[in-house]
């Protein structure tokens, strides 16, 4: 009689941790959710001896690297450009996790500041939530010696709880009179996470973040560039 309470109690208890984990992988794959990749196109891979993601990718930007940089150097104004449509697929619809905000603030774990997103949860009660943040450290910046920066990495603030890493590191250089940002972001999730995240709803969802804050980037640069006045050449008169 014993014995056959013991097994009931540890079937009980083994089918409460596999649902936990369950909810856990799809609460975190419903929160980077997005569609459709946008281009830039990027290719991540799985490294099996640090059990992380790795998403690579480069695009090119019709603005010269002094302005990239500038863009870049400006950390309070990320909330302007960064978030653009990021909460919607290509065919329009919106996503049950939406992102609200960017806030900098001062500080973090680098000492640069932090990138602190809000969001809110669109989902049935009890589990919606709405003003949820999520902090990300800058940990590098590097000057381009013209008033702005060519290298900016970042990555969480707390490296806790079933998501360990999720780092973006972008660096720009000069192509011309145009620009080149290429980038490598890294996401690592807890073990009980990672044995249900396969490299393919990876590359649906989670990728899509980090390429569609890359081409926001893009967006928001070639936007400022077309909206200055033309120069005048030098055998024009006033």
């Amino acid at each position: 009689m014993h014995n056959r309470q013991s097994m009931k109690t540890s079937s009980v208890i083994r089918r409460t941790w596999l649902r936990a984990s369950w909810i856990c992988t799809l609460t975190l794959t419903t929160l980077f959710t997005t569609g459709v990749l946008a281009k830039p196109k990027a290719h991540t891979v799985y490294n099996d001896e640090t059990d992380t993601f790795v998403t690579t990718g480069a695009i090119n930007i019709a603005v010269p690297n002094r302005m990239v940089g500038e863009i870049a150097g400006k950390y309070a104004e990320y909330r302007n450009w960064i978030l653009h449509e990021i909460n919607k697929s290509e065919s329009g619809n919106e996503f049950s996790i939406i992102f609200k905000d960017v806030k900098y603030l001062p500080g973090g774990r680098g000492g640069l500041g932090i990138f602190r997103v809000v969001f809110d949860l669109d989902w049935p009660w009890p589990f919606g939530a709405k003003g949820r943040q999520l902090d990300f450290a800058i940990l590098k910046a590097r000057s381009n010696g013209m008033g702005g920066i060519d290298r900016i990495l970042f990555d969480l603030e707390r490296k806790k709880g079933l998501l360990k890493t999720f780092s973006l590191d972008m660096n720009s250089k000069a192509v011309g009179e145009q620009s080149t940002v290429s980038f490598v972001g890294n996401v690592k999730f807890h073990s009980v996470v990672d044995t249900f995240f396969s490299l393919a709803r990876y590359r649906e969802n989670i990728e899509y973040r980090i390429v569609k804050a890359v081409h926001n980037l893009q967006h928001h640069a070639e936007t400022q560039m077309n909206a200055q006045p033309p120069q005048k050449q030098d055998d024009e008169k006033p």
